[in-house]
Parts: structure tokens; sequence; C-alpha cells
């Protein structure tokens, strides 16, 4: 880890660069990298970059999907049966 370290000039660049951050928390993944040389505003966007990605493939995945969701009838619209059709299949 650098002794002389700038994490002031760092963190005024990453607030530049990723307003939003601004009263959070960073990533561990971000903590991690900077810790290990890389400035917090390149740590910052290799996690954005990342999180994008994983995003693209999720919805990806999400339209190859065959069905949209989990539903109680597995994706069949059901019509309620009215009671002159259920009289008529009634077994005797």
């Amino acid at each position: 880890m650098e002794e002389n370290r700038d994490y002031e000039a760092e963190v005024a660049e990453l607030m530049d660069f990723a307003p939003e951050l601004e009263g959070g928390t960073l990533p561990d993944s971000v903590i991690e990298a900077a810790a290990e040389g890389k400035s917090l505003k390149e740590a910052y966007s290799a996690f954005r970059e990342n999180k994008e990605e994983i995003l693209r493939q999720n919805e990806a995945a999400r339209q190859r999907a065959p069905v949209g969701g989990v539903s109680g009838s597995g994706g069949i619209v059901s019509r309620e049966v009215d009671d002159f059709l259920r009289g008529l299949c009634e077994e005797y």
C-alpha cells in the first residue's frame, strides 16, 4: 500500500465521476481493488462495468426463458367453468 497516496484527491475525482455515491458506501470489491493499488475511480469504473454486464446477461437470459414468471397455472390462462357446463360434466 502506498504511503503517500492522496485519498482526498481520489475521493474528489470519484465524486465527480459518480456523484450518486455521495453519502453512500463503496462496494467491497471497490475497496479491495483500491487496497491493491487501483485508484478509487478505476476501481468503481470496473465495478460499474461488471454490474452492467451482469444486468445485460440477466436481461438476455430473461428474454430466452420459456416462461415469464411463476404462476399457479404455469402461464396457462384458465377460465372459470360456468354452472351449466359443470352440470353437464358431472358423473351420475
